[in-house]
């Protein structure tokens, strides 16, 4: 069993519970992954290697392109992939960035891991981690359990009713609110990630790529700005500038950080005027 130890103030291992060297108070069980020699090394949750394929641990990179995989997503550098229960993100490498950043333990594939099992540490639904790989080139993968029958925001709210979009809208306040209450700052919190899912009479959200986040006890003003600024852009276009503020301001009604909601939704309906111009 691997424990990961202290590391930077806000690091996903330092952060992930408040405690260093912990990601909860009953620590994880997170196994060290080493494949092909050495050519691959990355970690997993031992209670899900068992949801590994063998083809993929063979040959990571090639399993990507193989048979049977549903492909979700194909738009270089990036290649996501359901197999079964699991969803696989192949993160390719772009050349001596990416050996870098591996080499100094920031691939996309181990910050999403590490940020996720942070996460599930404060009961903010995330797809529950499987494992992270580095490939000694640079490329990296992180794999998830598969959410059945959800969809990303953006396509829940085009195929959904006035009606239900204002439910909708109603449930994210909820959620973003808890999320940012608890100092979790998405620095990519657009609609393509978030999941959403039908729960009875209830939605439940998901955050997905978890590669880039800011996780603090005192709050922190640009992060929260830039989360709800770039989720408020996602709702420009489904909803007017009363219900966006109202959105806004309910997001915002317990931060430990303190915005304007006006501000926000005025930049965001900006930036919208730009792009159309």
């Amino acid at each position: 069993m691997l424990r990961l130890g202290i590391a930077q103030e806000n690091s996903p291992e330092r952060m992930a519970d408040g405690k260093a060297g912990q990601f909860c108070k009953e620590a994880l069980h997170v196994e060290r992954l080493v494949l092909q020699g050495g050519r691959y090394s990355g970690a997993c949750l031992r209670e899900n290697r068992s949801l590994l394929n063998e083809s993929f641990t063979s040959s990571p990179s090639d399993f990507m392109y193989g048979k049977g995989l549903e492909v979700l997503k194909d738009v270089r550098p990036v290649r996501v992939v359901r197999f079964g229960d699991i969803c696989l993100k192949y993160y390719m490498s772009r050349g001596v960035k990416d050996i870098l950043k591996r080499w100094c333990g920031m691939s996309k594939g181990k910050r999403s891991f590490q940020w996720a099992l942070a996460l599930v540490s404060r009961s903010i639904p995330t797809p529950e981690p499987v494992c992270y790989l580095d490939g000694q080139g640079g490329d990296s993968f992180y794999v998830t359990r598969f959410v059945p029958h959800a969809h990303n925001l953006v396509v829940y709210l085009e195929k959904e009713s006035a009606t239900q979009r204002q439910k909708c809208l109603n449930a994210l306040v909820l959620f973003l609110n808890r999320v940012f209450c608890h100092g979790v700052y998405h620095l990519d919190l657009k609609g393509s990630n978030i999941l959403v899912k039908d729960v009875g009479e209830q939605l439940e959200f998901f955050l997905t790529d978890t590669d880039a986040m800011v996780i603090t006890r005192k709050g922190a003003r640009r992060p929260l700005y830039k989360s709800l600024l770039r989720i408020t852009r996602t709702l420009v276009a489904y909803f007017d500038r009363k219900e966006l503020v109202e959105f806004s301001a309910g997001c915002l009604s317990n931060s430990p950080v303190t915005l304007s909601p006006q501000d926000v939704v005025d930049q965001a309906l900006k930036i919208q005027t730009m792009k159309q111009s």
